[in-house]
């Protein structure tokens, strides 16, 4: 059976949202895709950028994954996307799955969650108060996405987000997308999390080096279907807690 993605949503030239967000939460389709889409990806910070771009122009509908093929109007039908933004589609998203790996379903989760639920993290307020407050600057990423970026003396930069703080050696690893530290916020305990495990009993986790799983269920739904998609087989979601007991 072929799964096909109905598209929705919209962004302006900055890629700020507009319209999209109220459009996903009401199942409305707005026709047109943003010339982002079909960009070249070049480096790790293109392909964040890409991700989002994505996840706001498709809505709800969008996973890493999915062929453009298989993405069609939800009112007529027809492919979204034209031979040639297929082409150039698809290319963005296989070069964005190369340089993010599993980081692309973080992104798009991200945004998804803002779509449907409202919760896009650090809002601009707080990015703003908290920049004056630790002397730093704060930038929308992309998506409703807030942050607050600290360059210090020595090059590194620190950047803070609504669930953690990253610290990267330079310009470049900043945006290439390579920290050098990461400090989760918030850390639930590792029996409310959720893992993936596979037929054989394969876990798979969002952290494996610490055996951490995803904090929300939905999350790991998500990538337990991309898993899916990209291996096969039959895959399911559990509280970290069960697997352990």
């Amino acid at each position: 059976m072929v799964i096909k993605r109905l598209h929705c949503g919209r962004t302006n030239a900055n890629g700020q949202i507009v319209l999209a967000l109220r459009n996903a939460r009401a199942g409305r389709v707005v026709c047109g895709m943003s010339p982002g889409l079909f960009v070249s990806i070049r480096s790790c910070l293109d392909a964040e950028h890409w991700v989002r771009a994505a996840s706001i122009e498709i809505g709800p509908g969008f996973h890493p994954d999915t062929p453009s093929r298989e993405y069609v109007n939800v009112h007529t039908g027809a492919a979204t996307f034209t031979a040639v933004q297929r082409e150039a589609f698809d290319a963005a998203r296989m070069t964005s799955l190369t340089l993010l790996g599993d980081r692309v379903y973080a992104i798009a989760l991200s945004i998804q969650r803002y779509a449907l639920f409202g919760d896009r993290g650090m809002d601009e307020q707080t990015a703003k108060q908290l920049a004056a407050i630790v002397g730093g600057e704060a930038w929308q990423s992309g998506g409703g996405i807030w942050l607050v970026a600290i360059h210090n003396d020595d090059g590194t930069i620190v950047v803070l987000s609504g669930d953690s703080v990253c610290e990267y050696e330079s310009e470049e690893a900043f945006d290439e997308s390579r920290p050098s530290k990461t400090i989760l916020l918030g850390i639930p305990e590792s029996g409310d999390l959720y893992v993936i495990v596979d037929l054989e009993g394969t876990v798979y986790y969002l952290d494996s080096a610490l055996r951490r799983g995803w904090r929300y269920e939905e999350d790991a739904q998500h990538e337990a279907a991309g898993v899916q998609s990209r291996l096969g087989g039959h895959f399911m979601v559990v509280k970290q807690r069960d697997l352990e007991s």
